[in-house]
């Protein structure tokens, strides 16, 4: 009896430690982390700087003119700079890259910009339809002034149906509201 007993205990406490919250998927954009410096004012120029694997090529490009409308509606001027890389990358994400450099003297901040992914829920996954697939992801930023100090960074949690491209309007407009305000 002493041994029912025991075992009962065991898988109620089992149950209950190693249970799983139901996780729910809410399409779009929030911020899960923000931080400036006291003397931290909008600034009037910013050298966006897109970092990772060559492969989110497509998804900068496209975040890129998110950013300059945002950019254009608020009067700062912004230019773009690419350092991407990739141990295998694919020609096409290659030739899609712009050449282009700008020069970090020539704007007040410079504007790293990186995404980083979490591992999504299996209960996520479990759609046969790709266009019903979702994922999540975080776009990160840090902005430092011409002195290389770092005076904003912020964390945007991204949450989308198919691909990460269709959220960025909305990434770039809350970053310009978190760094006008």
């Amino acid at each position: 009896m002493k041994k029912i007993f025991l075992f009962c205990v065991f898988v109620l406490v089992s149950e209950f430690c190693f249970s799983q919250s139901d996780i729910s998927f809410e399409k779009g954009v929030r911020t899960v982390e923000k931080k400036e410096t006291e003397n931290f004012v909008t600034p009037k120029s910013i050298l966006f700087i897109f970092e990772g694997d060559t492969h989110l090529i497509n998804y900068y490009l496209e975040l890129r003119e998110k950013i300059k409308k945002e950019a254009r509606k608020n009067k700062i001027k912004v230019g773009f700079n690419y350092e991407l890389s990739s141990t295998d990358p694919l020609k096409e994400d290659l030739e899609s890259i712009p050449k282009k450099k700008k020069e970090k003297l020539d704007y007040e901040t410079t504007c790293t910009i990186s995404s980083s992914f979490s591992r999504t829920p299996e209960r996520w996954g479990k759609y046969q339809s790709i266009k019903k697939r979702k994922t999540q992801h975080f776009l990160n930023f840090k902005i430092k002034n011409i002195k290389n100090e770092e005076i904003f960074t912020c964390k945007l949690d991204i949450h989308a149906y198919y691909t990460i491209v269709t959220e960025s309007k909305k990434s770039s407009k809350l970053f310009f509201e978190l760094i006008t305000n």
